[in-house]
């Protein structure tokens, strides 16, 4: 995408495990400095199990662990099973996973056969859908927020199910804002570039924050923020709450997108954060 698009500054947001498919939004020039915003956002999934044998990645790719029948599991069982994996949640995160244990990745331990104890940390799981119960196989549809593992969560529903299971598959349904409606191939954005249409999929940088509230200020207010000053609140035609933290979209006179800014001192102030000039 660099060369397609002869561009220094890009970036994804968000990474995918080798078997998955499916949205992967990307940032060119000043977007990339979104990132945060793009990483915080909802995520939802189809996620295919596979029971009958589980592996050290608890995906396909791994080497098997362990071997065991299926054929006793019932679709209720796993409704309510799931149940106890929705809303915030402690998970252990595979060992083959780029998460740090003093400040080395997690899958050069497990490389090197080194055991560490891996601690369960705290994730938000807003839903979980059964879409096809056929065993050997489950297809789940779920909505997560930041630091979910799909291949945690097959694991983990095999082992509350007492027989062995692993990802055997994940697609990535929507990001944030981005959903997979919405998004293309890359040999489709190969094709639009060749015929110079690039800008009708390219999306405007306040896209990524859409989100977000919105304030429109003055000229001379614009340029206080453009060069990092705060600005009075009660300047600005928006109504603030007391005790206000929120992070808004700042827009200037001409209806352009300059920054984001915060509520800052009880909400008497407005403080620039990320300009964009």
């Amino acid at each position: 995408m660099r060369e397609l698009l002869n561009q220094k500054k890009i970036g994804h947001g968000g990474t995918l495990d080798p078997i998955a498919t499916g949205v992967l939004p990307v940032c060119l020039g000043n977007s990339c400095r979104l990132f945060s915003y793009l990483l915080n956002g909802d995520k939802r999934y189809l996620i295919t199990i596979t029971l009958g044998f589980s592996t050290d990645t608890f995906d396909s790719f791994g080497k098997v662990k362990d071997k065991g029948t299926y054929h006793f599991i019932e679709e209720k069982e796993v409704v309510d099973v799931l149940g106890k994996f929705t809303g915030d949640i402690l998970q252990k995160p595979p060992i083959f996973s780029a998460i740090k244990y003093k400040g080395t990745p997690l899958y050069k331990f497990a490389r090197s056969g080194e055991k560490i104890e891996i601690k369960p940390r705290k994730v938000l799981v807003k839903s979980i859908k059964v879409i096809k119960f056929d065993p050997p196989i489950i297809i789940l549809d779920v909505v997560v927020g930041r630091g979910f593992y799909a291949r945690s969560l097959a694991n983990d529903l095999g082992s509350h199910l007492r027989v062995p299971s692993h990802m055997s598959s994940l697609k990535r349904l929507m990001t944030g804002s981005f959903s997979i409606q919405s998004s293309y191939s890359v040999q489709q954005i190969e094709e639009i570039f060749t015929i110079g249409e690039m800008d009708s999929i390219l999306l405007p940088i306040d896209y990524i924050v859409k989100d977000l509230p919105i304030i429109y200020l003055s000229k001379e207010q614009s340029h206080n923020i453009i060069n990092g000053q705060s600005i009075q609140s009660s300047s600005v035609s928006f109504d603030f709450l007391e005790e206000d933290f929120r992070t808004f979209r700042i827009y200037n006179h001409q209806d352009v997108f300059i920054a984001l800014g915060n509520a800052i001192d009880s909400g008497t102030l407005l403080k620039p954060i990320k300009v964009f000039k």
